[in-house]
């Protein structure tokens, strides 16, 4: 009897383990990762990004993803949700699994990478 497209499917994901992810902070913007610049705290749209097209604001990717109507409005930044992803889950692989979109919005994920002292991991 041959393996069924689910069981390879999770053999694949299992070999796959722990799956490769960039080692600093960066953006999961549309599917590509993009490389931070710069990190700017006060003001994530003015974090500068990598791209093929060449560097940028985040903010500015924002509003060419998000089209025109967004065009230079942060209140994306307010929708955003935290999420604290440990080892693994930060990984672009991951993310898409997680975050799949489908909705016809690109999908937007800030990905920044810190350390945390004093807590547990259970």
């Amino acid at each position: 009897m041959s393996p069924t497209p689910d069981r390879r499917e999770a053999v694949r994901f299992a070999l796959a383990y722990p799956f490769e992810k960039p080692q600093g902070s960066f953006v999961w913007a549309d599917g590509r990762v993009l490389p931070l610049d710069t990190l700017d705290l006060g003001n994530l749209g003015d974090t500068r990004v990598r791209s093929p097209a060449g560097n940028g604001a985040l903010g500015e990717l924002m509003s060419a993803l998000y089209g025109d109507e967004r065009a230079g409005q942060e209140e994306w930044l307010d929708e955003r949700v935290i999420v604290l992803a440990h080892g693994s889950n930060s990984a672009p692989e991951r993310l898409l699994q997680k975050f799949p979109g489908g909705d016809g919005v690109p999908e937007i994920v800030p990905v920044l990478k810190a350390r945390i002292d004093d807590w547990a991991v259970v």
